[in-house]
């Protein structure tokens, strides 16, 4: 059984390859999952029968302000064989998205430095609501 991450990259890798954008796998610091094309695309999967929050971090968050070109794609898995895709634009996703955590961290490099970070959700029934699935 594959996990919700790698379930929702292959749904996100076949809607690609179809609409022949040659999508590539990017490593993790790149900030992105996905590039094709000109997208920049980050990939959420959320088992709906376990989860109905999209939690978007403070990396996804500086990702989505660095490209203009910015996906997010959410594929909501409803059971082991059928899933939906929703594809938001950057400027819908930051329309949407909601504070969640603040979380503070302490660096002893060089210099003592505190930074604050929050992270972000995104609730699947704002999606849902808004957004028609792409793969149906």
């Amino acid at each position: 059984m594959h996990s919700s991450s790698q379930r929702a990259l292959e749904v996100t890798m076949n809607y690609e390859n179809e609409h022949g954008r040659n999508p590539a796998l990017q490593p993790n610091s790149s900030g992105v999952d996905i590039k094709s094309k000109n997208r920049y695309i980050e990939v959420k999967g959320v088992d709906v029968r376990k989860n109905r929050f999209i939690l978007f971090s403070c990396f996804n968050y500086e990702s989505m302000m660095r490209y203009k070109n910015f996906y997010l794609y959410v594929v909501a898995i409803k059971d082991d064989k059928k899933e939906e895709l929703y594809i938001l634009k950057r400027n819908a996703l930051l329309k949407m998205i909601e504070p969640y955590a603040l979380n503070f961290f302490k660096s002893y490099n060089r210099q003592t430095m505190t930074r604050v970070v929050i992270n972000y959700s995104l609730r699947l029934t704002q999606i849902k609501n808004k957004y028609k699935p792409r793969n149906n």
